[in-house]
């Protein structure tokens, strides 16, 4: 009889698993809030971010705690010539970033936050005002930290709006990223 009861109320108990996968895609604006300022030359312009994205993938099991892969693209800065007409020729660099983190999230009512460690592509390009091509890529260590809201249109689809912030573990270049997020629950099972 105590085996029957405890069968019994322990199908009472089990609440059925929800897992799922889901794809995360914002798109929005990144701007760099701390670096090492360039040099302060009167012919040279310098811009600080420009639009950016991330596509961000998470497993969510029935618990609080999500894990994933979040890879964004982030432009850090530009510099040109200002005084072009003055000089042999025209001068471009930019400099962007593509942040590749493992993160985990917590998510309740829509609200969640995240944050996860990881490498970052930091990439130049650009022209020298001779006409010689600069390229130069590294990797660095660096690290995340977020917040968003996300307002469930159905039941596989919601969209809302998030706020993420990255930093270089061996440079002082620290980037926010908001934006507008579209998020798709892939796989339910």
């Amino acid at each position: 009889m105590v085996v029957a009861i405890v069968l019994g109320t322990s199908g009472l108990l089990a609440q059925p698993t929800d897992y799922r996968l889901s794809i995360d895609v914002t798109g929005g604006y990144g701007f760099r809030i701390s670096s090492s300022p360039p040099p302060e030359l009167p012919e040279l312009e310098e811009t600080s971010g420009g639009g950016s994205g991330s596509l961000r993938a998470l497993w969510c099991p029935e618990h609080l705690m999500h894990v994933g892969l979040d890879i964004s693209y982030l432009p850090v800065s530009g510099i040109r010539a200002k005084n072009e007409a003055l000089r042999q020729g025209s001068a471009n660099i930019s400099l962007v970033s593509l942040p590749v983190m493992g993160v985990i999230a917590m998510e309740k009512y829509g609200i969640d936050l995240s944050g996860g460690i990881g490498m970052i592509l930091l990439r130049l390009d650009g022209k020298a005002a001779n006409g010689e091509q600069i390229h130069s890529e590294s990797w660095e260590i660096g690290y995340t930290f977020g917040a968003g809201y996300t307002w469930q249109y159905s039941e596989r689809l919601g969209v809302g709006a998030e706020v993420k912030f990255i930093e270089f573990t061996d440079r002082p270049i620290g980037s926010v990223i908001a934006g507008l997020r579209v998020r798709w629950a892939m796989l339910k099972y």
